[in-house]
Parts: structure tokens; sequence; C-alpha cells
């Protein structure tokens, strides 16, 4: 049921008297691996698609999370080569592009899913399994995008007002045409053509990118509204990413 759902996400807060700990960050990936799979499941049932459009809230949230989480960034080799010279000249920088060339061999493959570009990623954290955390957003972060983008084109949950819902579904509009661009258009990304951490950073502005498009539209500011913050989506990102920082 819905209050079933809700009391689940329940279990993922953090207790906000208290300074963030180890636990609070782990029932944050645990809140995010939830929603990721969730919305994973709206692709195939009904009744799964109904409780997520009722708790869209929190699953914008845990995307928005997700996005801007550096434990998950810091898994990606960095292609600035010439930058890691500058700590131990040869050392670092031989170091470096062995982590870069064990992650490029996939991207021959001409797989067109979005997440498989951190395959090789996740095998190399020692994590085969599906754990909550930086090693499940790696590997099934684009599926989440993708997955929150079409639940948003097809949004009509009447827990909030019809003026809620062409800002909404335009918001689905523009991630999914995003992630259909970084698919299949080579020459977005023709910059950073590596798996790296400087790729995967333009992939997640681009992201942020629509998503802001989309708020152009929100005079009447209803995701503040969904989102029960006022500055609904810059406030809730640019919290995660103070929180990033420490």
């Amino acid at each position: 049921s819905r209050r079933a759902l809700t009391d689940i996400y329940d279990i993922f807060k953090s207790n906000p008297a208290q300074n963030a700990s180890e636990d609070d960050i782990r029932l944050q990936q645990m809140g995010s691996c939830f929603s990721c799979e969730l919305a994973r499941l709206t692709q195939h049932s009904r009744s799964c698609k109904d409780l997520a459009t009722h708790n869209v809230q929190k699953l914008l949230s845990h995307l928005l999370a997700s996005l801007v989480s550096s434990d998950t960034l810091v898994m990606f080799p960095t292609c600035n080569l010439s930058l890691l010279s500058r700590f131990d000249r040869h050392n670092s920088r031989s170091k470096g592009n062995d982590l870069l060339s064990k992650v490029q061999s996939h991207l021959n493959t001409g797989c067109q899913d979005l997440d498989h570009e951190a395959y090789k990623i996740k095998r190399m954290s020692g994590d085969y399994f599906d754990t909550a955390g930086p090693t499940h957003n790696c590997k099934n972060l684009w599926s989440f995008v993708e997955n929150v983008g079409f639940l948003l084109t097809h949004y009509d949950d009447k827990k909030y007002p019809l003026k809620t819902w062409p800002l909404m579904r335009s918001i689905g509009k523009y991630i999914g045409e995003t992630c259909k661009k970084l698919r299949f258009e080579k020459h977005l990304l023709e910059l950073l053509p590596q798996v790296c951490a400087e790729r995967e950073c333009l992939k997640r502005l681009l992201v942020f990118q629509a998503i802001f498009t989309a708020l152009k539209q929100d005079k009447l500011k209803c995701l503040d509204a969904i989102l029960g913050h006022e500055g609904g989506v810059y406030r809730i990102t640019s919290t995660f990413i103070i929180e990033n920082l420490y």
C-alpha cells in the first residue's frame, strides 16, 4: 500500500537534530538504492508506478543525492594525467594511466546501455554484489535517471494539483531527451572520449542542465511545493553538494 511505502521511506530518514554520522550516510545510500530499484520496477508494474508517483518527492531527492555523490565519482579514474604528474611525477602518472586503461576496453563493445561504462569500475571495487552504496550507484545511476525521467513524463498523481503535472512531465521529457543524446550523439562527449571522472561529471551536469531548463517554466514554484522546500531543486542540490564536501 501507499502507506507501507511511506513507512519504508521513513526508515531511511536521518535524525536532523544530530550531526551526520556514518549511519546517516548508510541510510541515505540505502534510500537511494531502494528508490533506484523502485523506479526500475515502474517499467513493469502498475502498482509500483503508482507508489513511485505518489512518493515522487522522495524519489527525486534520492536521485539528486545520487547524481552529486562524491563517493561514486571518486571511483572513476581521472584522465588529467598531467595533473597527477605534479604530485610525484612519473609514479602517479603511471598509476593513473594504468587505472585509466583498465576501464576502457568496454567502450568498443557498441553497447548503448549508459550504465555499461561503469561495469569494469564496479568490478575493480571488489564488490560483486549490488550492495547499497557507491558501487550500486556507480553501476545503476543512469538506469535510475532514465526510469525517473520516464515516470515523470507520464506523471498523473492526484496528490498534487493539476497545475503541477505539466512541470513534472516537462522535467521528465528533458531528462529523457538528455539520456537519449548521451546514448546516440557521440559528439556530445567527444572532448572526453575515455571513461573517467571528468566524463562522468559532464554527463551529470547535462542532466542538471536539463532539469534547470525545465524549471524555467515553473513560474508558480510548483516544484517547491512538491519537494517541500523553498528553493526546491536548487536548495536540495546545493545541500547535498555541501554534505559531500565533508
